[in-house]
């Protein structure tokens, strides 16, 4: 959004992407069409939910806020992360491990 004029209108159509990526035939099951390739909805939905984790995460601690993760959503994001670990650490973003 760097350099955007209108970040609110930027933000509603990133939004607006968001939902149609999770609409369409198959709900979970089907798949949504993503830059780094095409994933099924309930894998892309994991992308969402680690996202707005992390960045959450990142910003409380960043600000001095509480930053403490819910046990609940932490399990998820290992469940939902570790058997993609091989593909994860394949990209170079995340490590090897």
């Amino acid at each position: 959004m760097a350099g955007t004029a209108d970040p609110v209108a930027s933000f509603v159509d990133l939004a607006d992407q968001m939902v149609a990526g999770f609409s369409g035939p198959g709900g979970l099951d089907g798949m949504v069409e993503h830059p780094g390739g095409d994933f099924p909805r309930s894998m892309f939905c994991g992308f969402r939910v680690a996202d707005g984790a992390c960045h959450g995460w990142d910003l409380a601690r960043a600000i001095g806020a509480d930053d403490t993760l819910d046990a609940d959503m932490l399990q998820f994001l290992w469940d939902d992360a570790h058997p993609q670990r091989d593909m994860l650490a394949a990209t170079g973003m995340f490590g090897d491990s």
